[in-house]
């Protein structure tokens, strides 16, 4: 009897396999090693993150450096079972207060710039409210939200302890954070640094954070 045919193999589709199998390989060992894609369940982080937004986490951000003020960070408290995304805006050693609303690091008010006025229908009912942009003395910069006086406005002077940090969310009247519930965040439980976010709306693309 004669021997059944070999079956003809298709280059062209072993070729895409192949690149399937590698792509998929790469993607799982960035998210394993680099980056992990996370998303944020909250408005405390308006207007430089939205409620759902898929942010890029940096895993290894910090290896072999130290979380800097102005960083957006995820951080893990295990014990409580919940991740939170907030600004980092005091080190070891910092003095942090808020008055009047303004940020106050070491005893210095941190400059602000008053800018457009913004509505959002998920914050404040929809009612239009300030963006102040704040700038440290090296230049870094981001966008807050002022919803107008409230009781977290002003805040007793918080000395961040060592091997600690101190994140606020910029949307500074609706975020709970290390002035209140999170408190100081030890540096362990600092997953990672949020590079930038997803852009879902008119296509796909990637914004990168203040």
């Amino acid at each position: 009897m004669p021997a059944p045919p070999e079956r003809s193999r298709n280059p062209v589709a072993i070729t895409i396999a192949v690149l399937g199998l590698l792509s998929l390989a790469t993607l799982l060992l960035l998210r394993l090693f680099l980056f992990q894609l996370f998303s944020v369940p909250t408005v405390g982080m308006s207007p430089t993150l939205d409620d759902g937004d898929y942010l890029v986490l940096a895993k290894r951000a910090y290896i072999g450096a130290e979380p800097q003020r102005g960083d957006v960070a995820v951080v893990n408290l295990p014990e409580q079972g919940t991740q939170w995304v907030k600004r980092i805006v005091g080190v070891p050693g910092d003095r942090i207060q808020l008055v009047d609303g303004q940020l106050r690091i070491n005893g210095v008010a941190v400059k602000t710039t008053r800018m457009a006025d913004q509505s959002d229908p998920d914050i404040d009912a929809g009612k239009p409210h300030a963006v102040i942009r704040e700038t440290l003395p090296d230049g870094r910069t981001w966008r807050t939200l002022d919803l107008g006086h409230g009781p977290s406005d002003d805040t007793v002077v918080f000395q961040v302890p060592p091997g600690s940090y101190f994140l606020i969310g910029d949307n500074r009247d609706d975020s709970d954070d290390s002035r209140t519930d999170l408190g100081y965040v030890k540096r362990a439980d600092i997953l990672g640094k949020v590079v930038a976010r997803i852009i879902l709306h008119g296509g796909f693309g990637f914004e990168t954070i203040e």
